[in-house]
């Protein structure tokens, strides 16, 4: 899984994010600089165990963007769930200033890294040849019509690809897979 896309930036953040909401649910209730509170209020018990629970789920998030491999399927629906968590929070974000002038709040901010992250896992694949550990030597055991068709199927993709990750290898199908 290689690493240094936005994923692992979005990662890092959600990351910090969290373990902020687990240690520091007060941060998300007070102005921090130019950024408005994301809460508007006193914090209460029940908006701390809230935002406790935010922060374990941001955990989560952050975990699973950083060691996730993405690929054209897992990518997909990861990258559809951000977008989702970026119009949420962009939604939230503006339903608490309605009708008033543009209020800058750390709403916009997570859904900024979300819709970036969308972005990143949906278009920007860490693996184009290799899904899951499948080698291009050889055609995964299965019965031999799924095995041809697949390593025909991958044959014609690293032809039309751009991508030097594919290498050439001489075309023998063994039929008694």
């Amino acid at each position: 899984m290689p690493h240094g896309d936005f994923s692992d930036y979005s990662a890092l953040f959600c990351v910090g994010a969290g373990l902020t909401a687990l240690f520091r649910p007060s941060i998300f209730v007070a102005p921090l600089g130019p950024i408005q509170p994301m809460f508007d209020g006193e914090l209460t018990a029940n908006l701390t165990n809230a935002i406790v629970l935010i922060g374990a789920l941001l955990l989560t998030m952050g975990f699973t963007l950083y060691i996730t491999r993405w690929n054209t399927l897992n990518g997909k629906s990861a990258g559809f769930g951000a977008m989702v968590v970026a119009l949420t929070c962009s939604s939230i974000g503006f339903g608490m200033d309605e009708g008033t002038a543009f209020v800058f709040r750390g709403w916009y901010i997570f859904a900024a890294v979300a819709f970036c992250a969308g972005v990143s896992a949906c278009c920007h694949h860490s693996s184009r040849a290799r899904m899951h550990g499948l080698s291009l030597s050889r055609p995964p055991r299965a019965s031999p019509c799924f095995s041809l068709l697949f390593v025909r199927l991958l044959d014609a993709f690293c032809a039309s690809s751009h991508t030097t990750r594919c290498a050439p290898r001489a075309r023998t199908y063994d039929s008694s897979i």
